[in-house]
This record gives C-alpha cells, structure tokens and sequence, in this order.
C-alpha cells in the first residue's frame, strides 16, 4: 500500500525553537481533531530519543475517576513508563554525595557518640578513633546499599500494590519524592524531561475541566504542599478552540477562557498546522490520475478545483491526517456512463472531483457529508475560488439535465437560478446567480449544487451504459 507521508520540516523546526525559548515550562499544543498531533509528536521526541526523556498521559483514562485516585494513577504511570524506559532500574544508583544528607540526618547522632567516647583519651591512643572512624564508613556503605535496594524496591511496591488494588491509600508525597529523585537521575543521563499529556480530544466534554485542574497542579509551583513533578517542559495536547467552545457552552459565553487557561502555558500556545503540506501532497500523489482521467484538458485548472475543495473539507473538520492512511490505496471510478446517449464521463472536472471524494469517503460517506452540508445551507460568495468550482458541478448538472439545449442558458436548483455559459470546450461558465424572484445576490449555497451533481452522477451510475 503506498501511504501518503506528510511533510513536517517546517513545523518541526517551528516547534524547536519554540522549545529551546527560556522559562517555557508549560506548554499548550493545540491542533484540529484528526490533525496529526499525536503522530507527529511521538515521531518528533522519539527521533530526539537522546535529548528527551517524554512520559506520556491518556487523561481518557481517568475520565471516570475520582480526583484523588486519579492523582495516584498519575504517579502509577510515570513509574510505570521510567520502568520500562529503564530510568528506574538497580543501577540507577545514587552517588555517595547524594546520599550523605540522608545518612546524617539518620545516624548523626549515633555516630557523634562512638566520637565522642574517645575525645578524654584522644593524644594518648588514637587506635581506637580509627577503628571507628572504618566502622562508620562500612556503616555508611551498608546504609548506601541499603537506601539504593529500597528506592528500587518501593517504586516496583508501588506499582504492585496499585495493580492489586486500585485506589489503596499510601503515602503519596514520598512517592512524588522518588519521581523525582529519579526524573533527577535521568536530567543527568539526558538534557530535559518532558510530560506529555495527550487525547484531550477524546474525553467526553462533561469530565474536560475536571481533569484539567487536576493536571493544573503540574503546572503550580507547589504540590499538595510539596514540590511538583519535576519535568522540563509539561505539554498538554488538545484543539484550544474545542476547549474554548466547551468552557462557553459550560460557564457560559461572558466568562473570562483566557484569564483561565493561560495558566496551562508559559509563553504562547503552539499551533499546530500541516494543511498546505497534506493539501500539496495530496496533489502530488493524485496528479498521475488526474492526468489519466482527464489528459485533454488543463492540469493546473483541475488541481486549483480539488485543492479548494480539500482546503474547505479540512476547515470543516471532515478530511484531516488520518485519511492519508486511505489516500495511498484509493482508486477513483473511471467508468464513463451513458444514458439516452448523453454520457457523464470522468474527464469533466465535477465528476472527477466527486470520484476523487468518493474513494476518499466511500460513496455513502460522499453522500452523507454532502447532504450535512446542504441541510447546514452554507453560503459562498460568487467571486473567486469558490464559484469557479461551482461551475465545474453545474457542468455535470446541465449535462445531465434533459433540456440541456445551447451554449448559454438558465439552471433552477430550488430557490437559486444560475445564469451560465459554455466556452468552446464546453466548460460552464457562471455569469449570475439570482433568486427565483429574480434579484441578483453575491452569494450562493455551494453544497447545493455539489448535491445536483452528484445525484446525476449516482444516477448514471445506477441506470447507465458503462462506456
């Protein structure tokens, strides 16, 4: 399956830069739903392996938790993945330095007293002073050994006794400790550590707020009176302007969203957009069938008239990243369909057009957006893009049509009436859209004619004489 690869250098430095800016520790990724945020945030940290140590968090799954376990799941699985990342390990231990405040703060006293036995004798027999002096640093070193064992041994406790029983209490400052004595641990092995907290697309709107206070606390300087999480950089991964619609829909619309989420982010939020990179290389791959369907006409022409129509479906919210997975295997009709020796044929622009759409979507799907997008009774302005690409489906209308008569003439679809004429190539060419009452507008419902066109298309698919 050839598989449509988009282009990310330019974001990919973008998102650099925005990193390596100072003091930007909290971190807002917005993009579309489908946009390829996740895909392209793996394959960046992932290809940065040594730069980066990235623990990764699924709010989705503690969407139905109580906030005070969902705390503990936190923790389960940043240990979980400093496991697996072999950041927690029995090597992983700590240095004598490190290890000297805990050994005073435990045996300061007990190793005061065997000193100060000696100090009446001390310029007599010093024997005594050094035979101690070894016995303390052996103590020092079975305590060393001995703290080492338990870090590691109280870390994998801890994911044992959540895996056994969900919600238990325990103490959870100690835990927060040792993340991050062990986040601290992995600064020294590579440069930054990063949370990621991904998928807040997928969390049902009613949990949305909920979750992010609980994540707030990342972002605060103190945690449940103690320090944070100790990461370089948290990054929280959603479209801001879902968010945004969520938190007006909920708090209604005079409440201050910007006075509310500019605590998630340090500098600005990071945009995330690849639509000119996926629209220029969905081109790309379809130019050989473009150029198959439709070899006597004007390629550049036909490539504005899907690149308009792609543009338009990606702002809709309808084609995004995860259709690039389809684009490598679709294969547009090529059939030509004749009826009473009218013959609908794939080198017209609109057929073309909606066989390119239809293999994209399926042909139910093609149906079903269309048929949204009418019933929504979106409206274009007559000048420019969008009207040219009008006048590539009214040719299938018109040609479809059984008092399709000279080169000019008037099409009716429902309420609107399209004053048009054909060039010598018989391209249609829209002069005038007016109401049926006669009065001319300057704009015009582009999915209705889309919907004509297609059912003529359909129609033909279903009646007509394959050619």
């Amino acid at each position: 399956m050839n598989k449509v690869i988009v282009p990310t250098d330019r974001v990919e430095e973008e998102f650099t830069q925005y990193l390596d800016l100072g003091d930007n520790e909290r971190i807002i990724f917005s993009g579309k739903f489908g946009s390829g945020k996740t895909t392209f945030l793996n394959s960046y940290f992932d290809a940065r392996y040594e730069k980066y140590l990235t623990i990764k968090l699924y709010p989705v799954h503690y969407s139905v938790s109580p906030n005070e376990d969902i705390f503990e799941f936190i923790k389960f699985d940043i240990i979980f993945q400093l496991l697996a990342q072999n950041i927690i390990q029995e090597g992983a231990k700590f240095s004598n330095g490190e290890l000297a405040m805990k050994f005073i703060a435990k045996r300061l006293y007990p190793s005061l007293a065997k000193f100060i036995k000696f100090i009446p004798v001390i310029g007599q027999d010093i024997s005594g002073i050094l035979e101690t002096i070894k016995e303390i640093i052996k103590e020092a070193k079975e305590f060393k050994e001995e703290e080492n064992k338990n870090e590691y041994t109280e870390a994998t406790s801890f994911l044992n006794a959540i895996e056994e029983q969900i919600g238990s209490p325990y103490e959870r400052n100690r835990i927060t400790e040792l993340i991050n004595n062990f986040l601290d641990y992995a600064k020294k092995q590579r440069k930054k550590t990063v949370l990621l907290i991904d998928d807040f697309d997928r969390i049902d709107p009613e949990h949305t707020f909920r979750l992010l206070n609980v994540f707030a606390s990342q972002c605060d300087n103190d945690f449940n009176g103690g320090k944070k999480f100790l990461f370089d950089h948290i990054v929280i991964v959603c479209d801001i302007d879902n968010i945004r619609n969520i938190y007006h829909h909920k708090y209604g619309m005079n409440t201050d969203f910007t006075g509310y989420i500019d605590k998630f982010y340090s500098k600005q939020i990071f945009n995330f957009d690849i639509r000119s990179e996926f629209v220029d290389r969905l081109l790309k791959f379809l130019s050989p069938l473009i150029n198959k369907y439709n070899k006597d006409s004007n390629y550049s022409f036909e490539t504005t008239f899907i690149k308009i129509i792609c543009l338009e479906l990606i702002k809709l919210g309808e084609i995004n990243l995860r259709h690039a997975h389809n684009i490598g295997i679709i294969r547009p009709l090529s059939n030509s369909y004749t009826i009473n020796d009218v013959t609908i044929s794939p080198s017209m622009s609109g057929i073309m057009l909606l066989n390119i759409l239809a293999a994209l979507f399926d042909e139910q799907g093609l149906n079903t957006l269309i048929e949204k997008y009418n019933a929504l009774n979106i409206m274009y302005v007559t000048s420019g893009d969008y009207m040219k690409l009008a006048c590539s489906f009214l040719e299938v209308c018109i040609e479809g049509s059984t008092n399709k008569d000279s080169k000019r003439g008037e099409y009716v679809i429902q309420d609107y009436k399209y004053t048009y004429s054909m060039d010598a190539g018989d391209n249609v060419w829209i002069e005038k859209v007016s109401m049926l009452t006669g009065n001319e507008v300057q704009s015009f419902p582009l999915w209705q004619i889309m919907k004509c066109a297609n059912d003529v298309r359909r129609r033909y698919m279903a009646t007509g004489v394959v050619r």
